[in-house]
């Protein structure tokens, strides 16, 4: 085997122990955890590329982000075992028509979220003053919109037992 011929093979083994590990990763079928939520992000990945920040502003979604992240983890850590008993309850609740026990664990799941909410609430907050007057219309048109889905949706549940089966 020529010089040439062991660089040609040497080459060729060392992209492929760089490209195969890499194609493994994408062939893994998606859990569904692996899915960024909602709460993952403090903003939504497509409202960021809207807002068109500089790199100083960049730089401080990503501070407030790692944050969040870190707070957020803190959270679901503390109270994951609590949870997952209000989803069961809640489950059971729905399917035994209790809308009185239903709209009870709602309000017990949503009493554990809301310092999270309030501290996502506080860090958008802190990234919103960064933004110019016109960053900020975007950001708060947005939200608006966020605010009237959710909205609807509340309606829409509302009504939903209303309806014939």
């Amino acid at each position: 085997m020529t010089t040439i011929h062991r660089l040609m093979f040497l080459t060729t083994l060392l992209a492929g122990s760089l490209v195969l590990p890499a194609l493994a990763k994408e062939d893994k079928p998606k859990r569904a955890d692996d899915h960024p939520s909602r709460s993952a992000q403090l903003l939504p990945p497509p409202l960021i590329e809207q807002l068109h920040l500089t790199a100083a502003q960049r730089a401080e979604y990503d501070r407030l982000q790692a944050q969040w992240n870190d707070a957020r983890d803190r959270h679901r850590a503390q109270h994951q075992e609590e949870m997952k008993k209000l989803r069961r309850e809640l489950r059971a609740a729905r399917e035994a028509g209790d809308e009185a026990r239903v709209r009870e664990l709602r309000e017990q799941a949503a009493k554990i979220h809301r310092p999270q909410m309030e501290l996502r609430q506080q860090l958008v907050q802190q990234f919103r003053a960064t933004l110019t007057p016109e960053q900020q219309i975007v950001l708060d048109t947005a939200r608006d919109r966020f605010h009237q889905r959710m909205d609807d949706r509340h309606d829409h549940r509302e009504r939903k037992p209303d309806r014939p089966g």
